[in-house]
């Protein structure tokens, strides 16, 4: 066919959705656009019965029809495709039934086609079944069955594609599917990823929120409804996404896919969100400085979460209904979100937290697309118990919400059901709710127990953060986030937690993405030849450690002078000397202190703060700013290096581009864009804090003349 590929490598032996027409009428003289036709078909309901392509580099590509056309868009019936290169491309709301696709026959022609991919995922928007279908002869090198559609970082799936009796003949088994692996600075759209591949340096967001939904679990080979999800891990995205698809012990990793493979225990499903600053009212962009940046992990795990925010894109996937995601902000809570509900389950509902600045109150609004108010409730259970009408706030300032868009319905073809998407753009407003605070500003990292009631546990492993693509290996340790305790065992990633469950342990620094708890003094800057080959980078060895947990059992009392007092400040251990006296009561037996020493002079200002606050800054110089936003040194300024890493620096001491004196390995180019936003107050007067568990009253009386030793 003259479209087949000889003159387009994306032509087909049958396309809908081109043009056709005479230049003039009646000459019989034809021309044609191969390509997509705008605006597209206005007619739907395209239904081909018992069509057989060959022969083909692409059997059938239609090209989707107009948003108000009938559904389903396309429908291929008792379909056969042979010695092909694809089968088909389907845009728009379509199905496949009862087919047969053919890598190749006993065709003996010598210019077919040589690598054969049967069918591939489109990139958003869609909603694509595919049941009753029989794979054949995908066994030559490079040959696969089913792959997805990693192109892009802002085009990006919804739960839209659903699978039922799927059957491979002469298909091993990791020939069956793949995930494409590309970056993020490679993608096929303009964004602000594009050829920046030191600022965006891993995997696409298509490719971090890749997934299948198994119907019968015969594609996947568990025999059950199976979410598969691509198995990204933190070291292919720069630290920012890993584990996102991996839900509960019952999932297995396919690395020859590059899926994880988990039953979905007949309640699962896969929902999408678009998450915004400000308050809006119309639809969200693809891409836009209005998204919301962070991460969202789930419910009791700090070692799985999806970057927010790659090439400045707001849309989210995951699984639902019983892992809750929870929404840590790079910049901290903002007094300002609105997050659109563009596949929701219509019963359930998916649980979803953020957390304030302690006091804060709020007004919410749920808009379907009209709006109306979200009441307080008095616990979680009350926010499980109403259908997305109810929040709740815990004493640790973490805002609970359940989304839920009753009114939805289901794509439905071949006996298979997908929830809709596309419901941002519900009545030119959007499904959506809208969250105003009183208050915001930087707040710790809090990720909520399991939505089962299990403490938060996993601390990923250095195999799982520096692992190569397609052999993650997770090892997790239990542990409950309190103030009391850490749970970050020894050799362990203490990046996020800043802390180790040993006190004889350290928390010392590799890089920005990692650091591990070691024995105190074993960490030497540099090379560590110990390590295995692949993950040989330098370690920067700074300590990252916060706090040690105080042993007291007797109640003392301290009269004299030159009495050594051990105290913990967030980046170094440090012995204090003083002429003192000193008079503390304990009444249990545990006690966290962390002190704040300033010594008073009027132009130098030493912080270490047990918590940031608005008049209060803990970036010390040469440290990462990227989420505080400011530095503790008023002569310095938090400049960019790009979208992971940001610096305080001092004043006027930044040139965008290479900087020669970074160590060779870390020498990418800095924006130098200045992120400060709020000024450092100096203090001249010394403080004491002491902090404790909610079961320690500690009572400490100090005058002291200081000399500080780190």
């Amino acid at each position: 066919a003259h479209s087949s590929g000889r003159l387009w490598s994306r032509g087909s032996c049958m396309y809908v959705g081109g043009r056709l027409w005479e230049e003039n009428p009646g000459s019989q003289q034809y021309s044609y656009i191969t390509g997509r036709a705008s605006p597209p078909r206005y007619g739907g309901k395209f239904i081909m019965t018992r069509t057989k392509v060959f022969a083909c580099r692409l059997g059938v590509l239609f090209w989707g029809t107009h948003w108000s056309a009938g559904k389903p868009d396309l429908g291929l019936e008792g379909f056969e495709a042979h010695d092909i290169s694809r089968s088909s491309s389907q845009l728009g709301d379509t199905y496949m039934h009862n087919a047969v696709i053919s890598a190749y026959t006993a065709n003996t022609a010598t210019d077919l086609v040589k690598v054969g991919d049967g069918f591939e995922l489109y990139d958003t928007d869609m909603q694509t079944v595919l049941a009753d279908i029989t794979f054949r002869n995908y066994d030559r090198p490079n040959d696969v069955a089913i792959q997805d559609m990693t192109h892009s970082n802002i085009f990006k799936p919804q739960g839209m594609f659903h699978s039922d009796k799927i059957r491979f003949e002469n298909t091993p088994m990791e020939h069956r599917l793949r995930h494409v692996e590309r970056l993020a600075c490679k993608s096929y759209h303009s964004d602000s990823c594009l050829n920046r591949c030191s600022f965006c340096p891993g995997t696409p967001g298509s490719s971090q929120t890749a997934n299948l939904f198994d119907v019968d679990g015969s594609l996947s080979g568990l025999g059950e409804a199976t979410i598969l999800g691509a198995d990204d891990a933190a070291a292919e995205t720069n630290g920012r996404t890993n584990e996102w698809w991996r839900l509960d012990p019952s999932c297995t990793q396919n690395t020859d896919w590059g899926f994880w493979l988990c039953p979905t225990h007949g309640h699962r499903s896969i929902v999408s969100l678009f998450i915004m600053q400000g308050i809006m009212s119309s639809p969200p962009a693809r891409t836009s400085s209005d998204t919301a940046v962070g991460m969202l992990y789930h419910f009791g795990r700090t070692d799985r979460y999806l970057d927010l925010g790659l090439a400045e894109s707001p849309m989210v996937t995951g699984a639902c209904c019983d892992i809750g995601w929870f929404l840590h902000l790079d910049a901290g809570a903002l007094s300002e979100l609105t997050i659109f509900m563009d596949q929701m389950v219509d019963f359930g509902g998916l649980v979803f937290a953020t957390r304030y600045p302690a006091g804060a109150s709020f007004t919410i609004q749920r808009c379907l697309p009209s709006c109306s108010g979200v009441t307080q409730g008095n616990s979680l259970e009350d926010v499980l118990n109403a259908p997305g009408t109810v929040y709740y706030v815990d004493a640790q300032g973490r805002l609970y919400l359940k989304f839920l868009y009753e009114q939805n319905g289901y794509f439905e073809a071949a006996g298979v059901k997908q929830l809709t998407n596309g419901h941002r753009y519900l009545a030119g407003k959007g499904a959506r709710y809208t969250i105003r605070s009183s208050l915001s500003g930087a707040v710790a990292l809090a990720v909520p127990p399991a939505l089962n009631g299990e403490p938060v546990t996993g601390t990923t492993t250095a195999s799982s953060t520096a692992g190569s693509s397609g052999t993650t290996t997770a090892s997790t340790t239990a542990g409950s986030t309190t103030a009391a305790a850490c749970a970050t065992q020894r050799w362990e990633n203490c990046r996020q937690t800043l802390c180790c469950s040993s006190s004889d342990d350290v928390c010392y620094e590799k890089d920005q993405y990692y650091a591990q708890c070691k024995p105190s003094g074993q960490c030497t800057p540099g090379i560590n030849e110990n390590e295995p080959p692949e993950y040989q980078t330098p370690w920067s060895c700074t300590v990252l450690s916060t706090q040690t947990t105080t042993m007291a059992t007797t109640t003392t009392t301290t009269m004299g002078t030159t009495t050594a007092i051990t105290t913990t400040t967030t980046t170094t251990t440090t012995t204090t000397t003083a002429t003192t006296t000193t008079t503390t009561t304990t009444t249990t037996a545990t006690t966290t202190t962390t002190t704040t020493t300033t010594t008073t002079t009027a132009a130098t200002t030493t912080t270490v703060p047990t918590s940031t606050t608005a008049t209060a800054c803990a970036t010390q110089r040469w440290k990462n700013c990227r989420q505080s936003l400011c530095c503790s040194n008023s002569d310095d300024t938090c400049y960019e290096k790009n979208q992971y890493y940001a610096q305080c620096r001092p004043t006027g001491d930044c040139t965008p581009g290479i900087n020669p004196n970074d160590a060779p390995e870390y020498q990418t180019p800095w924006s130098c864009t200045v992120l400060s936003s709020t000024p450092t107050e100096t203090t001249t007067a010394t403080t004491t804090t002491t902090t404790t568990t909610t079961t320690t009253t500690t009572t400490t009386t100090t005058t002291t003349t200081t000399t500080t030793t780190t």
